[in-house]
């Protein structure tokens, strides 16, 4: 054991320093509570393309026995299934839908180059390193020999590299050239196919795939809206700032957290209470027909933000028959019956 440390500053102006280090981290748990298992990813650009056509035609409601959560979880299942079949989010080939083959085949090469490039400098490092330890470590002088083979590699990989350099440069511009024509012819076409009558948010639906770098690392992400807590601190997580929020608008509208366990016990409750009621009498006029669901769904608009069962406004703006037909029995239950599922999310 050394009880004391020799600092070796007498002639050096060397000290012994000891550095503590301590800090705080916030760790994000990604997984799937409770165990559930994930929704199926889909496209909702490709949702309305003329590939997507007949997407709910095999899909049949449930029978009107069935319980109501059983009801909506079922349509669930099926018409997510049937989108993340019908409309693959691309993960191979290009994010943009104007960008060809060809110019996928350009932006192929110009990865290859730059990984070259990357090796090249990689090893031209390891080689001045060498270099470096070899003189360090050899008490004889370097002969001319060695010292003219190394000329040798020096130019030899300069010249590599400027080669490299010069196609890679060429395949950028070239790539910058071909993106911009494309997207351009791409987009002429897409404004000529809509119909003159056609609404704002289909006109921001079918230019959404335009909008934004084709490279998605450059995109920026949403960031944080910044939530103050009681105290007056901000917010530094999202499921901080989602309980400020049911906070907040548990005290606008008088209410209070609770738990699904209750949630289930007070949907039970009034549904018995709803059942009993002896005067609830309703005429045809009172419940909506076939005809004007469909309507409804047919107004929904493009863009709009996915509630929790996951399914998208563009299926009900694109799709409005079949939407009527799979949740008719749903509202029919809903209004005569008061029967209403109870989300579990």
């Amino acid at each position: 054991m050394v009880e004391t440390l020799d600092l070796g500053n007498a002639r050096d102006d060397h000290f012994g320093v000891g550095v503590q280090l301590s800090w705080d981290d916030v760790v994000h748990d990604v997984t799937n509570p409770k165990g559930r298992s994930a929704q199926p990813r889909f496209d909702r650009a490709k949702i309305g393309l003329p590939t997507t056509k007949g997407l709910l035609d095999q899909v049949q409601p449930s029978p009107w026995s069935c319980d109501i959560q059983t009801h909506v979880n079922n349509f669930n299942q099926e018409v997510l299934g049937h989108l993340g079949r019908a409309c693959k989010p691309a993960h191979s080939k290009p994010k943009k839908p104007y960008i060809s083959d060809e110019t996928w085949a350009i932006r192929s090469a110009k990865l290859e180059l730059r990984s070259r490039l990357k090796d090249s400098s990689k090893l031209h490092r390891l080689h001045l390193l060498r270099k470096i330890w070899k003189a360090w470590t050899s008490k004889a002088p370097i002969g001319e020999e060695v010292m003219l083979a190394d000329w040798h590699f020096q130019t030899t990989w300069l010249c590599s590299s400027i080669r490299l350099y010069v196609r890679f440069h060429q395949l950028g511009k070239r790539l910058r050239q071909c993106l911009r024509s494309e997207k351009q012819r791409h987009l002429d076409q897409v404004l000529d196919a809509l119909d003159a009558n056609a609404a704002t948010g289909e006109i921001l639906h079918r230019l959404k795939p335009f909008i934004g770098p084709t490279n998605l690392k450059n995109a920026r992400p949403r960031t944080l809206p910044m939530v103050r807590k009681p105290d007056g601190g901000i917010c530094e997580t999202r499921e901080e700032a989602r309980d400020r929020w049911i906070s907040f608008f548990g005290q606008m509208e008088g209410g209070q957290q609770i738990s699904l366990d209750d949630q289930w016990t007070k949907w039970r409750e009034g549904l018995r209470q709803f059942q009993q009621q002896p005067d609830l009498a309703m005429t045809l006029q009172d419940i909506p027909s076939l005809v004007e669901l469909e309507q409804a769904y047919r107004r929904v608009s493009l863009g709009k933000a996915t509630g929790l069962d996951g399914v998208p406004s563009e299926l009900c703006h694109y799709f409005p028959r079949d939407m009527a037909r799979l949740t008719y029995a749903m509202m029919m239950k809903a209004c005569v019956h008061g029967q209403e599922a109870v989300s579990d999310s």
